[in-house]
């Protein structure tokens, strides 16, 4: 009889012990994971870009000589630091810094966009945020968890809304990268 006593206290704890790690698990799954799967207080990332472009000669439109008004093909580089200003529940104010250097590391362009974002979605976030610039559509890049279908992306240069339209699923070194867009 003190065997069965003690299966069953067992039977019980374990019971217990099994149904506080499932409640648990769905605690983790559906309010810590959806909490921390968002753009962080403390986002400080930069992104370096090299390629060339066409570009406008200043000095040949003042001179009224159209045909050399536009330098094809000059080497360019370009920095972009994406930083978090601040944060408040599902918004972000993020700075957007960019600059393009040339030949001999001149600086050509400096652009600085703050933009409110919604944490998760990475779509226009809340308008009121002081300093912020009005935008419509995807500003800083792609959803934390994107899925395969278009986007509205901004582009800063004309000020209008494009999209930004799937087209495939594609793989990485072993991981699935979506959307592939153009």
């Amino acid at each position: 009889m003190a065997k069965t006593t003690t299966r069953r206290a067992v039977t019980v704890i374990v019971a217990v012990v099994a149904g506080i790690l499932i409640v648990g698990s769905a605690g983790v799954r559906f309010v810590a994971l959806p909490a921390l799967r968002q753009i962080p207080a403390n986002l400080d990332t930069t992104v370096h870009l090299a390629g060339t472009a066409d570009l406008m000669d200043a000095s040949a439109l003042a001179s009224g000589d159209l045909t050399k008004a536009i330098t094809p093909g000059v080497p360019v580089t370009v920095r972009e630091r994406i930083h978090t200003v601040s944060t408040a529940g599902p918004t972000a104010v993020i700075d957007d810094d960019s600059t393009m250097t040339g030949p001999d590391q001149a600086t050509l362009t400096t652009t600085t966009h703050r933009w409110s974002v919604d944490r998760t979605t990475l779509r226009p976030g809340d308008t009121s945020a002081p300093g912020t610039e009005a935008h419509d559509g995807l500003v800083v890049g792609f959803p934390l968890a994107p899925q395969p279908n278009d986007y509205p992306y901004w582009d800063t240069t004309t000020g209008t809304r494009t999209v930004a339209t799937y087209q495939r699923t594609a793989t990485h070194t072993s991981t699935p990268c979506t959307p592939a867009a153009r």
